[in-house]
């Protein structure tokens, strides 16, 4: 982390060098001079023709690089600081809940949904079921009801209980 003895140090720093505009000027085969506001030459760089170019772009931009920076630094540390920023990181943290409870609404809904449609089948695949166990039934209780009485008398009971689960499962 930068320290706020940090900072005013390179203030001090960038408010003892000379003011801009500075300008860099490259010569085939002679040295990069960078040249200072009143136009004399202050710095030399070395001949490698590429990177001369950008060392002396970034020398001369370093000017207004540096106290941009050093703005920007106190111009965050102080919305750090300030009532709009804690308000709205309050903001994006209840944002973020509502929209994490509404994800975990959603899946319940879904969840609530697909155990429904599955009840849904489970109830149909029942009622197929009582309905095929009903017929049979009647079928038994018509060859039971011609070959022999004492199974006969069961029968009304057996009809009530499918009756009743038919009931239970509408």
């Amino acid at each position: 982390m930068i320290t706020p003895e940090q900072l005013k140090k390179w203030r001090a720093e960038h408010a003892a060098t000379t003011p801009g505009p500075w300008r860099i000027t490259l010569d085939f085969g002679d040295p990069g001079e960078i040249h200072g506001p009143d136009g004399e030459i202050d710095l030399f760089v070395f001949y490698d023709a590429p990177q001369i170019t950008h060392d002396g772009e970034f020398i001369i931009h370093a000017h207004e690089y540096v106290p941009a920076l050093l703005d920007e630094v106190d111009r965050l540390r102080a919305w750090l600081k300030n009532d709009e920023y804690n308000a709205a990181l309050k903001t994006a943290g209840e944002e973020n809940q509502v929209a994490l409870l509404r994800a975990q609404l959603e899946t319940e809904i879904l969840r609530r949904d697909s155990l429904d449609e599955m009840l849904d089948c489970v109830v149909a695949d029942h009622k197929k079921d009582l309905a095929k166990l009903a017929r049979i039934h009647e079928k038994a209780a018509e060859l039971i009801d011609a070959a022999n009485p004492q199974i006969a008398e069961i029968a009304p009971e057996f009809r009530k209980y499918i009756t009743a689960l038919a009931d239970v499962l509408k």
